[in-house]
């Protein structure tokens, strides 16, 4: 007998038959008719696949597929390795089955999480026409069935209802080196999905999400490649480790300039900034009639200070951080350096010193101008009115030397006629 698949087999009947745990007669003689074919199916799982057994209490195994390759229209997508995870609720006794993966972290950990696939979302595949068959293999123990027709499921394509594109698996090559002295980047299946997935999760204060477009690879996979040589790790940690330091220094900027913000001018100052960028165009309640706006380069200059803390003032993309040299923080794997994680002076602008400083730079300026930006709009609004009133009087001192036809009260809409 398999070790892996006896032990599976304790685990689910020492669940059955303790008397700490309450388990239904029914469900128990459903174990009794089922236990002869659930063993020799683990076994067959055993022989056929990878089987992983660690759980002490809990009645539960792993299944780990290897090297999958997934079929499409635009060929053979390698997609790298994934686990089948099988827990038995055991108040219904039924199986139920999760899509995994193995990634490793910042820290250098092996961690897992839900897999990435076109057709698996949380966790959970899309099974389509194929979940009836799907619930009554769970239903009837069919444990073999149920990893073949997960490597399957694995395996296949179909374009016509996926959970997100198939962009994010289809391989990139990249070559950083020389045509003389070639060194190559590859970026394909699990691993380039979970960069991308992985950076556009990334919150960057006053800008869209970060993506990788197709021009962005090549100064990406520059960091990454002199991160690997650094640490010396593979690609997925490094992109980890790149997304903490850039994580960092967004958070540190932002702290920055908030701070920044809270120092500039009065909050009386302030609220003229908020009064003038609300009421654009409609100041003195008279915009219907004659809307007053601010020129374009006095809105801007207002609205950047009003929004001194937002990057958007300062990067038109947050990829535009690729253009710029990267320097990483200490390896996070040693415990006496990452305890400066948690503090708030840690020094993540010395990642990207020439643009966080760059961008101080400006956020002082636009602190130094807005002063004179409010005169100058105050003095702007106040001329714009008395046009406003200049040419009312106009109206009003024309409309009296005219009169309607019929003698009633002067109308600006009535129809005019000259007086002899």
């Amino acid at each position: 007998m398999n070790k892996k698949a006896e032990k599976i087999y304790n685990l689910i009947d020492n669940w059955m038959t303790s008397d700490d745990r309450f388990v239904s007669d029914v469900n128990k003689r459903k174990w009794e008719g089922l236990k002869e074919y659930f063993l020799i199916q683990m076994e067959k799982i055993a022989e056929k696949f990878d089987l992983i057994v660690t759980a002490r209490k809990n009645p539960e195994f792993k299944v780990f597929l290897k090297d999958i390759e997934m079929e499409t229209d635009e060929g053979t997508i390698y997609m790298g390795n994934y686990l089948l995870i099988f827990q038995l609720e055991i108040w219904s006794m039924k199986w139920y089955v999760k899509f995994k993966q193995i990634s490793i972290n910042d820290f250098g950990r092996k961690v897992m999480k839900d897999a990435y696939h076109p057709h698996i979302s949380g966790g959970r595949p899309c099974l389509g026409d194929f979940r009836d068959e799907y619930n009554n293999m769970s239903n009837e123990w069919a444990m073999l069935s149920l990893c073949c027709k997960g490597k399957e499921f694995l395996e296949c394509y179909n374009r016509e209802n996926p959970y997100h594109h198939l962009g994010y698996y289809v391989p990139i090559e990249l070559n950083l080196g020389t045509e003389e002295e070639p060194e190559m980047m590859i970026w394909k299946g699990q691993n380039k999905a979970e960069a991308m997935f992985s950076i556009v999760s990334m919150y960057i204060p006053g800008l869209d999400s970060f993506v990788l477009r197709p021009d962005d690879w090549p100064l990406f996979s520059v960091h990454i490649k002199n991160i690997m040589e650094e640490y010396e790790c593979n690609q997925l940690r490094a992109t980890h480790i790149w997304i903490k330091n850039v994580s960092l220094f967004f958070s540190q900027l932002s702290w920055k300039l908030n701070d920044l913000s809270r120092l500039t001018t009065s909050y009386s100052g302030r609220e003229k900034v908020s009064r003038f960028i609300a009421n654009n165009g409609n100041y003195f309640g008279i915009g219907r009639l004659f809307p007053i706006y601010l020129e374009s380069s006095m809105f801007k200059t207002l609205d950047r200070f009003n929004r001194l803390s937002y990057m958007s003032n300062y990067l038109e993309r947050a990829s535009d951080i690729l253009k710029w040299t990267i320097k990483t923080n200490p390896d996070f794997s040693d415990w006496n350096k990452r305890s400066a994680l948690s503090e708030k002076n840690f020094e993540a602008l010395s990642i990207f010193k020439t643009l966080s400083n760059d961008i101080i730079d400006k956020a002082f300026k636009s602190q130094k101008d807005v002063s004179q930006v409010l005169n100058d709009a105050n003095y702007y609004i106040r001329k714009r009115y008395l046009e406003f009133l200049t040419s009312e009087r106009m109206k009003i001192e024309d409309e009296i030397i005219h009169y309607s036809e019929d003698g009633k009260q002067n109308n600006l809409f009535a129809k005019q006629v000259e007086v002899n």
